[in-house]
């Protein structure tokens, strides 16, 4: 007995089943759930990090100019510091903030990042000519960028002759 598919070879089934290509798109659908779960994750703690280290570089930035005796509108050398609120910090010349000052530089952290701060007074300056931080308390020392909505945070650090610890 001569069948159809037995005289035409090319007539054969060739290909997948249904179930076959369910169970294969239902592992990539699976794969991509969790991946895109493990990504939603990092995007806001890289965020953090990027922020912190942007904070860290200002900071650095405002001592270096303290030290080498960047020339304020005074046509002196002047302190410079930082100034912290909430969702922002603002860098400013002089040895206090003035919201005033149209020198005065702002920076708005990403949402929903807060800065939280033990230090004495929501500012630090660092002095001309020494770069060491003006009226430091050994025990008031920290400034903190948290994350409310994960519960992260990256803990800023200052000694007295203003070295930046992150951690």
């Amino acid at each position: 007995m001569n069948t159809t598919a037995q005289s035409h070879p090319s007539l054969t089934k060739k290909g997948f089943t249904l179930v076959e290509l369910l169970v294969v798109m239902g592992i990539i659908s699976l794969l991509l759930a969790v991946s895109s779960l493990l990504l939603l994750n990092l995007i806001p703690k890289a965020s953090l990090t990027t922020q912190a280290a942007k904070l860290v570089a200002e900071l650095r930035n405002q001592q270096l100019r303290a030290m080498t005796g960047q020339i304020g509108s005074a046509g002196t050398a002047q302190s410079q510091g930082a100034y912290f609120a909430g969702d922002r910090y603002v860098l400013f010349s002089g040895t206090s903030y003035n919201a005033t000052d149209p020198e005065n530089f702002e920076i708005i952290l990403d949402q929903p990042l807060q800065i939280e701060s033990t230090l004495p007074t929501p500012q630090v300056v660092f002095l001309a000519g020494s770069g060491e931080i003006d009226s430091y308390d050994p025990a008031l020392d920290r400034i903190t960028i948290r994350n409310p909505a994960s519960n992260e945070s990256v803990a800023i650090e200052f000694n007295q002759y203003g070295i930046i610890d992150v951690n």
